[in-house]
């Protein structure tokens, strides 16, 4: 994601990364990855919450430096972190670690990561037996690497024969990870030009068998041209990020910072034009509604008017419609990070919805960087 500069100081909190799972049995709304600290009493920059207290686990990590992804293992014993930090769990562990549920100690997973600026985004398999990590590191066990890498959720040893080559000018990362939904392939998102010399404007799918790019090409053109979130769902590929139009044929189609695609080709879905006046780097899909935020003030649906929603809103993707939630984030940036939780572990329906910033107010109430809602579809 494009993190905020003052991330890097000692500025007040950003919360830049959540991910609904469990933890030492219990369920929780969110772990968040956040810079620089969450509050005097918690973690360095990740922790757990339960969606249904707000209170800080005791769960601590303890990494040196910002986090910046989340993912909890499908069973549930170990959660693997990332982000700018060389300790983790009270060990050595360059830029991601997977750290046990019950305390937050380093496992002997180890992706041995290095170069570039570290790990941005995590995503495990649905057997449990894969994950990939995202970033701006250049190296993954001694083997070169372009921010993308797969490795073995049981020891993090690295799988060799998956190993494209992403290239663009000047900063190259991977911000977004998404797998099929036969779990095939993995949708990748992030700032980029090309795949293995093959033009790709920072959308890309890849077969892990053996790192081949397939056919999916959305055509994102002008603002920064990067993907910051991608979700998979039966309705298509929805995507959130920084562009101003998506190409469609030999025109474009105005849909800016979110748009709906196609999984195969990733042809544009004309029933979605939608954009909004600002970065968005956060989506996810709750039941019927599409719900993104960021740096935007106003959301415009087809060629309508523009609809004031301060940095986070929804869409119904049956109606196309904007939804009437509204809760109005304050500050400059908003929203960055938005994720979707059941009320119960492995429960099939989300129900709340967790958001993550650097703001301090939300629907008219006092909410520091965190707060969930339950959404009612």
């Amino acid at each position: 994601r494009r993190w905020p500069d003052r991330a890097r100081s000692a500025a007040p909190a950003v919360v830049a990364a959540l991910a609904a799972g469990v933890l030492g049995g219990a369920p929780l709304g969110a772990s968040a990855a956040v810079a620089p600290s969450v509050s005097a009493a918690a973690a360095t920059t990740i922790a757990s919450i339960p969606a249904a207290t707000g209170a800080v686990l005791s769960w601590n990590p303890g990494a040196d430096d910002i986090g910046r992804a989340v993912a909890v293992s499908a069973d549930g014993p170990r959660v693997y972190i990332g982000g700018n930090f060389s300790r983790a769990g009270g060990a050595y562990r360059t830029y991601a670690a997977a750290v046990g549920s019950g305390g937050g100690r380093a496992t002997d997973w180890r992706a041995r990561l290095g170069g570039g600026s570290g790990v941005g985004t995590i995503a495990v398999s649905p057997d449990g037996g894969r994950v990939v990590l995202g970033g701006s590191f250049t190296s993954a066990a001694g083997a070169p690497r372009s921010g993308l890498a797969v490795v073995a959720a049981s020891d993090g040893a690295l799988r060799t024969g998956f190993a494209p080559r992403l290239t663009g000018t000047g900063f190259v990362s991977v911000n977004a990870l998404a797998f099929s939904f036969d779990a095939a392939s993995v949708y990748v998102g992030g700032r980029f030009s090309a795949v293995d010399g093959r033009a790709r404007s920072s959308a890309a799918r890849i077969r892990l068998s053996d790192g081949a790019l397939l056919a999916w090409r959305p055509d994102l053109r002008g603002g920064a041209r990067q993907v910051d979130e991608i979700r998979v769902r039966s309705s298509g590929v929805y995507l959130c990020g920084d562009w101003h139009t998506v190409g469609v044929g030999g025109g474009t189609r105005t849909q800016g910072n979110i748009a709906r695609v196609d999984g195969a080709l990733g042809a544009t879905d004309a029933d979605a034009h939608w954009n909004t006046d600002g970065g968005t780097p956060a989506c996810t899909v709750v039941g019927n509604l599409f719900v993104f935020g960021g740096h935007f003030d106003n959301v415009r649906i087809g060629g309508g008017d523009r609809i004031r929603r301060q940095h986070v809103a929804a869409i119904d993707i049956d109606t196309g419609r904007l939804a009437a939630w509204n809760p109005s984030e304050n500050s400059t940036a908003g929203v960055w990070a938005i994720e979707a939780g059941g009320d119960r572990a492995g429960g099939p329906t989300p129900t709340r919805v967790g958001l993550g910033g650097d703001f301090d107010r939300t629907g008219g109430r006092t909410r520091l960087h965190f707060a969930t809602y339950t959404v009612v579809t």
